[in-house]
């Protein structure tokens, strides 16, 4: 006898719905906050969400080839840290800095995402590691056959399901 263990649900989309509007809050009040004109914040937040709309659509592509936890892992630790530098590499642009300024930020930004990257992908080590000692613990305790209807999940957690 197979035990079918169903795939769980997503987030219900009330809570979704509800980090949504508190972030859109957060974008649009913080500008107001420090005093920037009501010009300068809609061309920064236009900006600044073309940048990670950009980001958005290119690592959802990546992600649909991804078949690893430690892939998918880095891809999400990057989605924030590529949105940041693109915003602000297109805004910088738009400011009037020298070009000693702008050489020193990309090289801020550069670094910063380089170790964000590197720390992303010593967590997503751990993370294979973990569950790797999972698919093994749950193969020594095996009852009898189990299978978790889901698709797409990435290798390591397919093995554990099967």
């Amino acid at each position: 006898m197979t035990t079918v263990i169903p795939a769980p649900a997503l987030a219900p989309g009330g809570r979704r719905l509800g980090l949504w509007a508190a972030g859109a809050a957060l974008i649009t009040g913080f500008p107001f906050l420090v005093g920037l004109p009501l010009f300068d914040t809609v061309q920064l937040i236009g900006l600044a969400a073309g940048g990670a709309g950009l980001v958005t659509v290119i690592t959802a592509v990546v992600a649909r080839s991804l078949r690893s936890v430690r892939g998918l892992l880095v891809l999400t630790a990057l989605i924030p840290v590529a949105a940041t530098v693109v915003g602000a590499a297109v805004a910088s642009r738009q400011m009037f800095l020298s070009d000693h300024d702008l050489r020193a930020l990309y090289v801020m930004l550069a670094v910063s995402g380089g170790v964000g990257l590197a720390t992303a992908i010593i967590r997503g080590d751990r993370v294979v590691k973990g569950t790797a000692a999972v698919a093994d613990l749950a193969r020594a305790v095996d009852g009898g056959p189990v299978r978790l209807e889901c698709r797409g999940l990435p290798d390591e957690l397919q093995s554990v399901a099967d």
